[in-house]
């Protein structure tokens, strides 16, 4: 199983992709992309923002690849295994935050776990465009500015909350959860079953 893993599955994209995270999050720093918002305004969002689709896309395309009759006659299901080394890359990920910010590290469990959602209902293209698409609306639309001007986020914009905020990692964990049992619930196996 462990070289269906390496081989097939190559989940060793992923700790390469962290790797280029850690370096485009360092790159990066304050760099900003300019944005419209709702409120009239034209202000930027800072790229690192963005960095965890550069694990979350990976990830997908690593889900993506298999092979039927492999993952049928398989002792342990494949989605298990998936799903040890989706927690692993998140731990991962934990642990990049350390370099990054936390932030990045809660948003990069987000997004994984909105794509591992939408795969389940969807496929992996659709998945990726639909953490994309979160990560655009919530950057122009998820800002309110106060009376003073200062720019707040709005309450379902959680990638934007700071990294310190108990509600965002609470959201964040649940739908990580939800994403995960999703992803690793052995009476749906993707592919597997015929049409």
């Amino acid at each position: 199983m462990r070289l269906y893993m390496a081989t097939v599955r190559r989940w060793w994209v992923v700790p390469v992709a962290i790797v280029l995270l850690i370096l485009a999050c360092q790159g990066a720093d304050e760099t900003a992309v300019p944005l419209p918002d709702l409120g009239g305004h034209f202000s930027g969002i800072a790229t690192r923002y963005f960095t965890p689709l550069l694990v979350v896309l990976p990830m997908l395309y690593c889900l993506e690849r298999r092979l039927v009759a492999a993952e049928v006659t398989a002792a342990v299901p494949v989605s298990r295994w998936d799903g040890f080394v989706i927690v692993a890359s998140a731990a991962l990920g934990a642990v990049a935050g350390l370099l990054v910010g936390f932030d990045i590290t809660r948003n990069l469990m987000l997004l994984l776990a909105v794509a591992l959602m939408a795969r389940r209902f969807g496929n992996e293209a659709a998945a990726g465009g639909i953490c994309l698409l979160i990560m655009l609306v919530t950057a122009s639309f998820g800002r309110a500015y106060g009376t003073v001007g200062h720019a707040v986020p709005r309450w379902w914009a959680v990638p934007l909350y700071p990294a310190a905020s108990l509600v965002s990692w609470v959201v964040t964990l649940a739908l990580f959860a939800l994403g995960l049992r999703l992803c690793t619930d052995p009476r749906h196996r993707r592919g597997t079953q015929a049409s």
